[in-house]
């Protein structure tokens, strides 16, 4: 994905989020959740008790996002660490094998 196509996805991310707290503003978290709920059942053909779960599952998480929780910039930096190691010791493991 490009840069700006990431950018795109994180744009519509935040608009969505801002209707849902918009939402959970004005009719409170237990009309939300029972909206959610009734989706996740409708597109994702859960029962009533998984459906609710993934609604109660969402709204927490939403929450941990808008409170930098998840640190995904620190993530993002540390598997960008991982990555390089890895790449470093397979050039080195290539590198002893061609000269044995």
């Amino acid at each position: 994905m490009s840069t700006f196509s990431n950018s795109c996805d994180a744009l519509r991310s935040v608009k969505e989020i801002y209707h849902l707290q918009c939402a959970r503003e004005e009719f409170g978290d237990e009309p939300v959740i029972g909206h959610l709920t009734h989706d996740f059942m409708q597109k994702d053909g859960l029962s009533f008790l998984e459906a609710n779960q993934c609604a109660l599952d969402y709204v927490k998480n939403i929450n941990r996002t808008i409170n930098n929780q998840f640190d995904f910039k620190d993530m993002r930096r540390k598997l960008r660490q991982s990555s390089a190691q890895e790449q470093e010791a397979a050039g080195q493991l290539a590198y002893a094998s061609s000269r044995v």
